[in-house]
């Protein structure tokens, strides 16, 4: 796998939501932040009220986008060798202590391919 300049390899142990993802990087399990983009959540908590009020959707309609982040981001990334590069545009860690990493597979940004779809709240 060809890695974009600056990006490290890891393989994507499961998906824990449209944008966060556990990974193992040298031999280590981390948590990984999307960086660019905010799901819609894909469980009804608060934050998916306030998504869904922020994009002009019914709950429901973001409910059903963040289940399909979710299931899209699995079938395309478990078990899968994927590059983690860092963007100097964002923090090195998110708020929750998650890495925060453009996730690159077969050359291409994964964050592009979840916003083309309209699985994202908004992009950071």
């Amino acid at each position: 796998m060809s890695l974009p300049l600056h990006a490290v390899p890891a393989k994507v142990l499961r998906v824990i939501d449209g944008d966060t993802l556990a990974c193992e990087v040298d031999g280590e399990q981390v948590t990984v932040r999307l960086s660019g983009i905010d799901c819609f959540e894909a469980q009804r908590t608060p934050k998916l009220r306030k998504q869904a009020a922020r994009a002009g959707i019914t709950l429901d309609e973001a409910f059903e986008r963040g289940t399909q982040a979710k299931l899209f981001a699995t079938l395309l990334l478990t078990g899968k060798s994927v590059a983690l590069r860092f963007n100097p545009a964002d923090d090195d860690r998110d708020r929750f202590g998650r890495y925060v990493r453009e996730v690159w597979l077969e050359g291409e940004n994964v964050m592009v391919q979840m916003k083309q779809r309209d699985y994202t709240d908004s992009i950071l």
